[in-house]
């Protein structure tokens, strides 16, 4: 009948409507169970993250994440994470359930790397390992690991944009584990991992720079102070070791360029403190090209480059800036490398070759003030000889003899020059003593004495105002104290005389006994030597006469019989 038949359909209807309900409470049910499973493990993610510490190793915390991410994937049974090394090798830098050593020999080229773009499920790992690094498939041990796989999730890890790594996780029993909240949840850990590592990049790149800087202004500060090339180069050697690390392989500077001959002369420094000297033809070495070109290079693969000539076997780049004065090249810088170098170590290089050119220059300048200082000094120490022409070539010597005796007490380079501007100075006061005094033939007078024994006053005075020569005034004034206190002119004893002007009071008294005075003839060396012997203690320091004697007996017959005809000290 028609209410049969109503009430057959609304049957079928309620049935129908019955099953659509029971389905989505079935889809309602599962998608509570997704999001509960993904919404557990977020938690999860975040305790993580929250757990993490930036100081923290890399690899440590590389190893962290994986072991909580397998242990939070139902379906995760291993792992495994690749990062790219500094010069361009992918690497295994953390594993779960993998034997590390077996990994550890695995590095792909960054050529042949892969890159995931975003979260991918892969099927038997190991036939897409032998088509995507059939070099690596031969390996039988990374094999029979691979072979073990069913299926593997993999997400990319970056820094800014560039693809640095991956993150693997594995399961060994089906090809269909892993869920869609799976790739979701690795997705979230991949995204933090890698802004865990642009962290530390920039955190690195920071650290870098400062003690790049750093490193950069003490090698400024150290080579201000440097009067000799010699020097600046050591202390270059120094810092840029400091700098590089490990990674030094050999620092080397051109000598001098014969555009004649066509050659250069080159100083190599190794990482092991070896120093070598070498000749090249121009048309030869990356040194070479950079002189020929004018510019800078770097190449980061010398194996590849047919001018590069081997200093190190341990050298894989090589960096060449040519050090100019205007347009003109003052010298060149090369440095060599273990490994590529990156955008910072470039810039750093440039930089200090840049810092080591003015340094260089800074020494040849200061060198030219120091010679015209000198020629002055020599200048002035030869106008007291036309007053006094017995005198002649007398502060020369005294100069030499003073530096050989200091030389011998192992006196520094610094203390030694000013040592020699003391003695080529120590009696330019004298200009201020009238002539009849100091050519007299006979003994002084009173008076005439007291006049003689102004000069060290005198010559400090006349030097006083010139900055160059602040170290060596008291070194002038006190070279005629005597070591028991009854010298001039201000009576000092023992140790409160300078040590230089102990020096210069050897020195002195030496090169007057045995030069021709117009009130007597030159001593023999023989006397000379007895009456200082027999002062010490009196007139001379006792400490220092037996060495100062042995110094100027080995140096008394080239100086004192060459030095007429010197216009040099």
């Amino acid at each position: 009948t028609h209410l049969e038949e109503e009430v057959k359909r609304q049957t079928e209807t309620l049935e129908s409507t019955n099953e659509e309900i029971v389905a989505m409470n079935e889809e309602l049910e599962s998608s509570y169970l997704r999001v509960s499973y993904l919404s557990d493990r977020l938690q999860t993610v975040l305790e993580i993250v929250l757990n993490i510490k930036v100081k923290q190793d890399v690899d440590e915390f590389l190893q962290y994440v994986l072991d909580r991410t397998v242990g939070i994937i139902d379906d995760a049974q291993k792992g495994s994470v690749m990062l790219k090394e500094k010069e361009g090798n992918f690497i295994f830098r953390a594993s779960h359930g993998f034997d590390m050593a077996i990994l550890d020999k695995i590095k792909i080229k960054e050529k042949d790397m892969y890159e995931y773009k975003g979260v991918e499920k892969l099927s038997h790992i190991v036939d897409v390992t032998r088509t995507r690094f059939p070099s690596y498939a031969q390996k039988d041990e990374f094999v029979r690991e691979a072979e073990k796989i069913k299926a593997t999730l993999a997400a990319p890890l970056k820094i800014g944009n560039e693809y640095v790594g991956a993150i693997f996780i594995d399961n060994l029993e089906s090809e269909e584990a892993f869920k869609e909240e799976d790739e979701q949840l690795l997705e979230a850990v991949s995204n933090f991992v890698s802004f865990f590592l642009n962290y530390k990049e920039v955190l690195s790149d920071l650290i870098d720079l400062y003690r790049s800087r750093g490193i950069l202004m003490e090698f400024a500060r150290e080579g201000l102070l440097k009067t000799r090339k010699e020097d600046i180069l050591e202390a270059a050697y120094r810092k840029i070791k400091e700098a590089y690390g490990k990674n030094f392989s050999v620092l080397s500077w051109i000598t001098s360029i014969d555009r004649d001959e066509q050659t250069f002369d080159v100083i190599s420094k190794l990482e092991d403190g070896k120093t070598e000297r070498k000749r090249f033809p121009i048309n030869t070495t990356i040194t070479g090209r950079a002189i020929r070109e004018g510019k800078t290079i770097f190449v980061n693969d010398v194996s590849s480059d047919p001018d590069y000539v081997e200093l190190s076997p341990e050298s894989k780049a090589e960096g060449v800036v040519p050090l100019k004065y205007g347009e003109n090249i003052y010298t060149i810088a090369a440095l060599e490398l273990k490994q590529p170098f990156s955008i910072e170590d470039r810039r750093f290089f440039e930089e200090f070759s840049y810092t080591l050119s003015l340094l260089l220059r800074n020494c040849d300048l200061m060198n030219d003030i120091k010679k015209s200082y000198l020629q002055t000094m020599i200048a002035l120490s030869r106008a007291i000889e036309i007053k006094d022409p017995y005198t002649r070539g007398h502060s020369e010597r005294v100069a030499r003899y003073a530096m050989e005796i200091g030389k011998a007490l192992g006196m520094k380079e610094e203390d030694l020059e000013n040592i020699r501007y003391a003695g080529l100075l120590h009696d330019i006061g004298k200009i201020g003593v009238a002539g009849r005094i100091l050519n007299k033939n006979g003994k002084l007078t009173e008076e005439e004495y007291a006049e003689v024994k102004r000069h060290p006053v005198l010559s400090e005075e006349i030097i006083k105002d010139i900055e160059y020569l602040k170290k060596v005034r008291k070194s002038i004034r006190h070279h005629h104290e005597r070591y028991d206190g009854r010298g001039y002119p201000d009576g000092l004893g023992g140790n409160e005389i300078p040590v230089e002007s102990r020096i210069l009071a050897i020195a002195d008294a030496f090169d007057a006994m045995t030069s021709t005075r117009p009130y007597r003839d030159a001593m023999s060396v023989e006397k000379a030597v007895s009456i200082l012997k027999s002062g010490a203690g009196k007139q001379w320091d006792p400490n220092i006469i037996d060495k100062a004697i042995e110094a100027i007996l080995k140096s008394y017959p080239m100086f004192f019989n060459a030095d007429k005809d010197q216009d040099t000290v």
